[in-house]
């Protein structure tokens, strides 16, 4: 019975995904929709049947214009991770970590691609019979973005000793799918082509107030100069946001809170759950407060569309 009632739970998001087909695989399914529909599993494919449908349902990844990309950038030793890690508590949150110049790749490819149909485009007959459409091409390269994450993994990496400090995820089936995609980086030169790619992306911007001590943090701290570019960094990514027409949030490290993560929680219009703590990624230390056991407490929604929707 509670295999049969998790099945159920799944159709329902397949069918929300208009996936009708996951679970035919597996057993009959009824032409009806959600909580209407009728699925018959038997025990020997529910689990496979069951993973489908939830892979199937996080498969829901939204185009270049939606408003659910999130992006975190930062200048380096900055709380970026943490950052990432507290967000990633949240299911309705999805995002992948740094990719190096992976992004400045796909965006190169693109480029070229877009640039070959202009040279060849009174060039007919000619060996080069591509007529691509741009737009599903930049669909799909917001789609390998969006798939970067793979898997959900625990977000934070918790001590084994740390065995009172539990990730407490809330939610479940029916308000779990993720809602926002993207990733954090730290290097500031994606920021252009974030912009450019995801025309209604959320930013968030991570820095540091005490450029002083990021300079001397690990790597900074071998870079010539770096306290003087650091405070380059950090103003030519702050002025490239507010140029820009994108929602963006500043979440310097000194402001790291219970309070000022929750508060960014309200930003991306997610309710019904508050942070405890802050949970360092690295250590598997509670900072803020230092005395909770739990990052996160209720079970987080969201409204019917999105911030900025």
């Amino acid at each position: 019975p509670s295999r049969r009632r998790e099945a159920g739970r799944f159709a329902q998001l397949c069918f929300a995904c208009e996936a009708k087909h996951c679970l035919e695989p597996y057993g009959k399914v009824s032409s009806g929709r959600g909580a209407q529909s009728t699925v018959h599993i038997t025990a020997d494919t529910s689990s496979t049947a069951l993973g489908f449908c939830k892979k199937m349902a996080r498969s829901a990844i939204p185009d270049c214009n939606s408003n659910q990309w999130l992006f975190i950038f930062a200048t380096g030793r900055s709380g970026s991770t943490t950052l990432l890690s507290m967000l990633n508590e949240v299911p309705q949150i999805r995002l992948s970590g740094e990719n190096g110049n992976l992004l400045s790749m796909i965006d190169g490819a693109e480029a070229y691609t877009r640039n070959d149909i202009k040279r060849n485009a009174k060039r007919w007959p000619q060996p080069w019979y591509n007529a691509p459409d741009m737009q599903l091409i930049d669909n799909d390269i917001c789609s390998w973005i969006g798939h970067l994450l793979g898997e959900p993994r625990a977000p934070a990496r918790v001590k084994a000793s740390s065995a009172v400090v539990k990730s407490n995820m809330p939610g479940g089936p029916a308000n779990g799918l993720p809602v926002y995609f993207g990733f954090k980086a730290i290097k500031i030169e994606l920021l252009p082509i974030v912009l450019r790619l995801f025309p209604r992306a959320q930013i968030v911007v991570n820095y540091r107030l005490a450029l002083n001590e990021q300079a001397n943090s690990s790597w900074w701290k071998r870079v010539n100069g770096s306290e003087k570019m650091l405070a380059n960094r950090t103003r030519t990514m702050l002025l490239q946001v507010q140029s820009s027409n994108h929602r963006y949030i500043e979440m310097p490290l000194e402001k790291y809170s219970a309070a000022s993560f929750t508060k960014l929680l309200r930003w991306l219009g997610i309710q019904g759950c508050s942070y405890k703590s802050v949970l360092h990624w690295k250590t598997g230390k509670m900072l803020e407060p230092s005395n909770q056991t739990r990052v996160l407490s209720g079970t987080c929604f969201t409204a019917p569309s999105v911030p900025g929707g």
